[in-house]
């Protein structure tokens, strides 16, 4: 008897389409909010507030497809990617960890968000919670990238040099953009 590989089954609807494509327009748009760091290759950008509100509009895996979309056409060759940039050299350059954390942070980020709708009175605690878990996944994976790029560039950084330059300097604007992303999501669901 030869068994069948399961498969992941997954419905987009028309409805679904467009907001995925809105969605991916919107984190390429927000890509281009760029505020480079002196001391960093990291910039500071509004993508991860594209990616907040696609894990709270869409199911967890439309919410993972929809950020693998977004890095796929623009490794692919879009210039949807900060500066308008684009391609494979990104993904593998030093920020190129983090876009590819966007995707399983939307995954992360939206289960969490399912898992605690019915606490209303804990939302904006749970806002917090959600992008929390889900900036765990982009940082891990930008953070590990980053780190064998400077290694490799700057032989004498340390993991603390890493850290300094690829995630101290941005956790109060991702605590700022994950309440904001909580509010917006509340007001385009109704």
């Amino acid at each position: 008897m030869i068994k069948s590989k399961p498969h992941i089954k997954l419905h987009f609807k028309a409805h679904d389409i467009l907001i995925s494509l809105a969605l991916v327009g919107l984190t390429a748009l927000l890509a281009q909010i760029r505020v480079p760091l002196p001391f960093s290759p990291v910039p500071i950008s509004g993508q991860t507030l594209a990616v907040f509100l696609t894990a709270a509009l869409l199911s967890p895996k439309k919410a993972f497809f929809t950020q693998l979309a977004y890095i796929t056409l623009g490794g692919l060759g879009l210039p949807i990617f900060a500066h308008f940039s684009f391609g494979l050299a990104i993904l593998f350059g030093p920020t190129g960890g983090y876009l590819i954390g966007f995707p399983f942070c939307a995954l992360l980020a939206s289960y969490m968000i399912r898992q605690f709708e019915s606490q209303k009175h804990k939302k904006l605690f749970m806002s917090l919670i959600f992008a929390s878990s889900g900036l765990l996944t982009i940082f891990t994976l930008g953070l590990i990238q980053l780190h064998i790029w400077t290694t490799n560039t700057m032989p004498e950084s340390t993991i603390m040099t890493t850290l300094q330059i690829g995630l101290i300097p941005f956790i109060p604007g991702l605590i700022f953009k994950s309440v904001v992303a909580q509010g917006l999501c509340l007001f385009v669901k109704k």
